[in-house]
């Protein structure tokens, strides 16, 4: 499902402290990780849809990049 920028944001900051790790097993376009690293979060996250998990790394790209941030193919 689409979720808002603004709506992720709310749900992180509530939920969570800066430096810590949100995991989300269906990243789709990646909104979840970028307001994770956006607010001072790591973010883990999975995609089996190749185009999903392409629109996500485009999306995170251009933000921090750490060991939690960086994506990596993971082919089985």
């Amino acid at each position: 499902a689409t979720m808002p920028e603004e709506l992720a944001r709310g749900h992180i900051q509530t939920w969570t402290n800066e430096g810590d790790v949100v995991l989300d097993p269906f990243m789709g376009s990646g909104t979840t990780a970028q307001i994770s690293i956006e607010e001072n979060r790591h973010f883990i996250g999975f995609e089996i849809d190749d185009t999903y998990y392409d629109m996500c790394k485009d999306r995170v790209a251009p933000l921090q990049d750490n060991l939690l941030t960086r994506l990596n193919d993971i082919k089985t």
